[in-house]
């Protein structure tokens, strides 16, 4: 499989927040941005950077858009930290007004309430990496090689709004494929289902279980599991873990980079 790759190195503002999934009265953050994070922000960039609007359409007799088209031909998309990250729970002000019984939605003591936000401060660098299918992406973006790394640069933010990034660089071309049911090094999360963790590559051996899900981004995708080369604790670090893939996905390498190719959405 052809696979095109982005490697970005990103520079937070402050840090990050991507809320777990059907979360209410507490909304922690996830440790890393997910894949689909990833995915969607550098779909913003394309449409940026050809001045269009984030457009929805009707295909298949549902709504989707260029993010959920991008996501289509994403054969992987990973996260990691150059730094360290703290996560907190920040209090917020939100509108509760509308799950109030119907006596008290309109007394002012009941409008609104503080919530406990996650987020995550990060020192340092997020890095992103992506890789897509390179036949399938030739249909969704016209010449690719030129677009995405250029819209790459266009990034401004991971997750909520207020998680503003600037990107410090972008590199890109094809990765190379290691073969199956191979070892390899990477800092980056890789899928659960199919890879095995063997210990450290630079001595510490250190993996942590995370839940992102696949698509979703106009209904709830389905969850996967992932394992994360690093620590969570009171603190998140990312750390170079050695990896071994099932044989049936691929193993590619990106920048030194390892991570695993197993399907076309």
């Amino acid at each position: 499989m052809k696979v095109f790759a982005l490697l970005l190195r990103l520079r937070p503002s402050w840090g990050y927040s991507v809320k777990v999934p059907n979360t209410s009265a507490s909304q922690p953050s996830l440790s890393l941005p997910p894949p689909t994070t990833l995915v969607g922000a550098v779909a913003y960039g394309v449409l940026k950077l050809q001045g269009r609007d984030q457009e929805t359409e009707i295909s298949g007799g549902r709504v989707t858009n260029f993010a959920e088209k991008l996501w289509s031909a994403t054969v992987y998309s990973g996260a990691s930290l150059n730094g360290f990250g703290a996560p907190i729970m920040d209090i917020s002000k939100y509108i509760i007004r509308i799950y109030q019984r119907k006596a008290n939605r309109d007394r002012p003591e009941y409008q609104l309430g503080a919530i406990p936000t996650g987020k995550v401060y990060v020192t340092g660098e997020i890095r992103a990496l992506l890789g897509f299918h390179e036949e399938r992406l030739s249909k969704i973006v016209e010449k690719f090689d030129e677009v995405l790394p250029k819209a790459s640069y266009l990034v401004t933010r991971l997750g909520a709004k207020e998680s503003i990034v600037s990107v410090e660089e972008v590199k890109w071309g094809h990765s190379k494929v290691l073969g199956r049911e191979v070892e390899f090094c990477s800092s980056f999360y890789q899928p659960l289902q199919h890879s095995v963790p063997l210990g450290g590559c630079d001595g510490q051996g250190f993996f942590y279980k995370e839940t992102f899900w696949d698509g979703g981004f106009f209904d709830v995708g389905e969850e996967r599991g992932y394992l994360v080369p690093g620590v969570r604790d009171k603190y998140i670090s990312s750390l170079r873990g050695k990896f071994k893939a099932d044989k049936s996905c691929e193993v590619h390498e990106f920048e030194g980079e390892g991570f695993v190719v197993c399907d076309v959405r």
